[in-house]
This record gives C-alpha cells, structure tokens and sequence, in this order.
C-alpha cells in the first residue's frame, strides 16, 4: 500500500490577529495492496496527513499548534483499491499574552433607581378655585404613603483583563473572593473612596497557555455633596451608600390642606468596604 500527500496549491488561508488560525489544504492518493482493505487505506491516509503536516505554522511571529485534520474522498474507485482525498489541517489559538499584560473595557450605560423626590416640581394643578398642596418635591403621595418612581441614572461600569502566572493567581484567589461586594475605601482607579464597587473576578486558563486571564470587573457611582431633600439641605451621599426619607404631615396654609413634606433624611451604608488596592491590578 502506498500513499502520497502534497500540499494543495493555493490551499492557504491564514489569519492574523488577536486570533491567530489557518487552514491548510493537501490532496492525498493512495493505492491499497492485495492483502489490506479500504479502512487500512484509509488510516494510511490519515496517517500520511498527520506526518506531512508540520505540528505548528508560524503566523505573525508565533507558532500556532496544530488542533485538528481531516480527510474527505474526492475519488474511490469501483473496487476501493485506489482514492483520492482532500485533507485539512486547522491551526490556531489566541495571541499569547504575558503575565503582567492586561486589557480595559468600560461603558456608560445606566441602571434604574428608585427615587421619591424630584429635583424640581415644574407646576401642579388644582380643580378651579383651589391650590394644590406643595410637598416639597415628594413624588406620588397619596395618603400617607411616598410613592415615587423608577428613574434612569447614569453609571460608569469597567472591567479589567489581567494576565497572571499560577503563582499570583493561588495567592489573590482568596483575597478576590474576600473583596467580591465592597467598595473602596480608599482611591482606587483614580476615583474617590466610596465610588468603585467591585463586583468580582473571573478566570480561564487555555490548554496552550502559561498564563491565567482573570477579568476583573466594577462599577462606579459619584460620591455627591450639597444635596437637598426639601427644606433639608448639605446632605453628603457617598456613592453607594443609601438615602432615605423620612416624612410627617404638614398644614399647607394656602392650599388648606394636610401635604408630606420630609422631616429627616438618613443616609445608610449597605455595602462593606475594602481596599481594592488589594486585588493586585
């Protein structure tokens, strides 16, 4: 038995980039002898493919690894004892990166926040002859309840891809799960403490690869000073701390009627903080 593979002519097709992957065609033909049948010619085939074909192909001044072949008939004959085959081989992976290396992404699109007072009231009505309460920009009040509403807010959302070694990974792993839902407590990426709340890390690890890829990511809201709620004002809000509003009853003299208006606001922490300074980024 007897196979030959040469290389296709113009069966190239390589691709160069952050993914690095080529296919490469050949043509085999073979002749089975007495004694062997088609299947034997047939891992022949395969077999001549895997030899002629180099274990990686240089793209871009790295050697991509060979991932798989394969063989498709193009001729048998009637009693099997000759074919012809197109192979392909398929290289590829994505660039190497070293340890220390990293990529930053990033967004600004919002999130919803319920809120129960209006920067401004724009006008209020009233049935003719009659004032409509004034309550102090409170949104929705009926009765005694504050109903207010579901507003959009903007935020600023980033992620951080890092390459790391085995080593700096087992060291951090804990401190990353430790640090998963705090905000910083002291600058972090630039911003404020109070600002940056780190919502957990994320790793693979390629087959072909020395280094981990951990994707770090965060969000951001401002810290705010000077607002006012009402007739309360100077309030101090760091960004993912919580307020709210505590209201009481209240004589609107003009309108002749009992309006909310707030009494206290509180500003709450939700969150634990932390030193994100500690992921190691």
């Amino acid at each position: 038995m007897s196979v030959t593979c040469t290389e296709k002519i113009n069966g190239r097709n390589i691709i160069d980039g952050v993914s690095k992957s080529a296919t490469i065609s050949y043509i085999l033909q073979g002749i089975k002898g007495e004694s062997d049948t088609f299947q034997d010619l047939e891992d022949a085939a395969h077999a001549a493919l895997l030899a002629t074909s180099p274990e990686t192909w240089p793209i871009g001044g790295s050697d991509v690894p060979r991932q798989s072949r394969q063989i498709e008939d193009v001729f048998v004959d009637e009693n099997g004892t000759r074919a012809i085959w197109e192979g392909t081989v398929t290289y590829s992976f994505q660039t190497q990166r070293t340890a220390g290396n990293s990529v930053y992404q990033f967004d600004t699109g919002g999130h919803t926040e319920h809120v129960n007072q209006s920067i401004a009231t724009v006008n209020k009505y009233a049935p003719t002859g009659e004032t409509a309460p004034d309550h102090n920009r409170a949104i929705g009040v009926s009765g005694d309840n504050i109903q207010g509403v579901d507003v959009p807010k903007p935020s600023y959302n980033f992620s951080e891809v890092h390459y790391m070694d085995d080593t700096t990974v087992n060291s951090l792993k804990s401190t990353w799960a430790d640090l998963t839902g705090s905000v910083n407590s002291s600058t972090f990426a630039g911003f404020p403490a109070g600002e940056v709340l780190f919502q957990g890390a994320s790793g693979t690890k390629r087959g072909n690869a020395a280094d981990w890829e951990i994707t770090f990511k965060f969000s951001r809201k401002p810290n705010a000073t000077g607002l006012s709620v009402g007739n309360i004002t100077g309030i101090e809000k760091k960004g993912w701390d919580y307020l709210w509003v505590q209201y009481e009853n209240a004589e609107d003299a003009t309108a002749k009627r009992i309006k909310k208006i707030p009494m206290a606001v509180y500003v709450e922490q939700v969150l634990p903080t932390g030193d994100l300074n500690n992921l190691g980024i």
